[in-house]
């Protein structure tokens, strides 16, 4: 446990040294990766939503078009 938090802490070295020297630009960085992170969730929550509705409307389709063979 001791050697990934080392690991961990290795590599935030440079955003620590930021924040410690630069704090407003190391928050507004955070924010903007926080900002970049929500967006991509977002689109990909709305591909996904977009596809199910693409699924939900080829299987009303495919029932519509058995019923009308019966």
């Amino acid at each position: 446990m001791k050697t990934k938090y080392n690991e961990l802490k290795e590599k935030c070295r440079p955003f620590l040294e930021a924040l410690e020297h630069f704090p407003e630009v190391a928050k507004l960085f955070t924010e903007k990766v926080k900002q970049l992170f929500s967006f991509k969730e977002a689109q990909e929550r709305a591909e996904k939503e977009a596809r199910e509705k693409e699924r939900q409307e080829r299987i009303k389709a495919r029932r519509n078009k058995r019923g009308m063979e019966r």
